[in-house]
């Protein structure tokens, strides 16, 4: 008899649970994004300047109008706050492999990373990922989204 009400309870809470919609990996799932939201909200108060450097197609390299710019709006940034801390995003558009274009992120923003290092900046403060194709700054399938989403963004938080 004891069994008989157990396994009773048992269904009638599974099948309560089911019919609300209620599920731990929802309550999870839903924890997660107010944490991820809160990190958001916290990083972007502590955000003081985003640059973006664009780049053309599979290319890395910082051409010398590239270094121009990072030394005429990044630097003097940097050289007047010691604290700074620095996250440089590569970006890729949508053509390409995922690993390719993970790699190809990664390239850039380590070229960006290495022009920071050689020009005074502790290597300690620079972080450097690569979201390759999956944080397009334009959506779209041609030539003017894919500009916009080959690049290279420099975060700097305090």
């Amino acid at each position: 008899m004891q069994k008989k009400l157990l396994s009773f309870l048992f269904i009638t809470a599974i099948t309560y649970s089911c019919s609300k919609g209620l599920s731990p990996k929802g309550d999870i799932n839903e924890s997660n994004n107010k944490i991820q939201a809160d990190s958001t909200k916290k990083n972007k108060i502590n955000e003081i300047a985003r640059k973006t450097i664009y780049f053309d197609t599979n290319i890395h390299n910082l051409s010398e109008e590239k270094i121009d710019l990072l030394k005429k709006e990044i630097l003097p940034l940097i050289k007047s706050n010691a604290k700074l801390t620095i996250i440089v995003e590569g970006h890729c558009d949508e053509r390409g492999s995922n690993l390719y274009n993970k790699k190809l992120g990664k390239k850039r923003a380590e070229a960006i990373k290495k022009f920071l290092v050689k020009s005074g900046f502790k290597s300690s403060k620079i972080s450097v990922v690569s979201y390759g194709e999956n944080k397009p700054a334009e959506q779209g399938h041609d030539e003017n989204a894919w500009s916009k989403n080959r690049r290279a963004e420099i975060v700097l938080f305090n």
